[in-house]
């Protein structure tokens, strides 16, 4: 047969598999440089596929031995993307915003954009934040469709994953090991408050110099912060009684003198914040004469995205 007389046909399926196998070829690529990168950081991570659960891979081993494992699992899946842990596991907070109204609502509470930023389709911006050790982590929230907040036990499509509906990669414009996160700036706090109970939002602490000013007339004050302790339990509860006595009230303040409590355990042991906090909410109820407080509600984070933001919203 003649050459010219010869042609191939290939069905609009068939393109389909040999463009999503060339995605997952690139993505793996990419996963390759970027997975040793985000476990330097500290991040928790998912591998997974749109169509399953999380790819039992153990990324504790050389990249190059997961990596075969993916190239063998990879063959038949349509997408393999990458989720970072938000929240406590990865001392992440980040904001994906829309560009346009989005980025206007924040703008209104002043400079709030992280160094460190992704990008997707030209219309959608991550702004990555590393939380203190010693600052809450607000729940992952959803404003459709403008911000969306990931926060404690949120769960982030994370460069070089694809959306899953605009199949659009995310891609970074300021890497993290370029321009590591830093500690979310006032504005982020303030439009947190905004739209989460203030209870669920605890920005960073009053310095101890700011403390010590206040503390500095009281000698009762200062004597319970300097007596060693007999236990934990006690130190901490003579302080906050002692500062109940004295008339103050300031839950922010509060808090900040058990955290920075010379005797104490807290800045060597972070997950003691919530102990510190309910000794704040117990003194603050008992000063306003009324029960126990509750403890903090749970907030849905079930929405839908307009196109341009298409894609899950924050899990958790």
């Amino acid at each position: 047969m003649d050459s010219k007389d010869f042609s191939v046909r290939v069905g609009q399926e068939e393109i389909g598999r040999i463009f999503n196998l060339k995605e997952n070829l690139d993505l793996k690529d990419l996963l390759t440089t970027y997975v040793p990168h985000y476990q330097r950081m500290g991040w928790g991570l998912e591998i997974r596929s749109t169509e399953g659960p999380p790819l039992k891979l153990d990324l504790s081993q050389p990249a190059e031995i997961w990596a075969r494992e993916l190239s063998a699992l990879g063959m038949n899946l349509s997408q393999i993307n990458i989720g970072i842990r938000t929240g406590k596991a990865s001392n992440l907070l980040v904001l994906e915003v829309n560009k346009g109204e989005g980025a206007l609502s924040l703008d209104q509470w002043g400079d709030w954009r992280s160094g460190c930023v992704a990008e997707m389709g030209g219309c959608r911006e991550q702004h990555y934040y590393t939380l203190p050790l010693e600052a809450h982590a607000p729940p992952s929230f959803f404003l459709a469709p403008e911000v969306l907040i990931y926060g404690e036990e949120g769960l982030l499509l994370a460069p070089p994953s694809l959306e899953p509906q605009s199949r659009e990669p995310w891609r970074w414009l300021r890497p993290p090991w370029e321009t590591p996160p830093l500690p979310p700036k006032p504005a982020v706090w303030q439009f947190l408050k905004e739209y989460i109970p203030a209870a669920l939002v605890q920005p960073e602490m009053l310095s101890w110099e700011e403390i010590y000013r206040k503390i500095a007339p009281h000698g009762a004050m200062l004597k319970a912060l300097l007596m060693p302790p007999a236990s934990q339990d006690a130190y901490y509860h003579g302080i906050i009684s002692t500062a109940s006595d004295l008339g103050f009230k300031d839950p922010a303040f509060l808090f900040g003198l058990l955290w920075h409590a010379p005797h104490g355990e807290a800045r060597q042991n972070p997950e003691k914040r919530n102990y510190l906090q309910a000794l704040v909410d117990t003194a603050r109820s008992r000063q306003a004469g009324a029960g126990p407080s509750p403890g903090p509600a749970r907030w849905s984070t079930r929405a839908t995205r307009t196109p341009c933001s298409s894609g899950s919203p924050p899990r958790g």
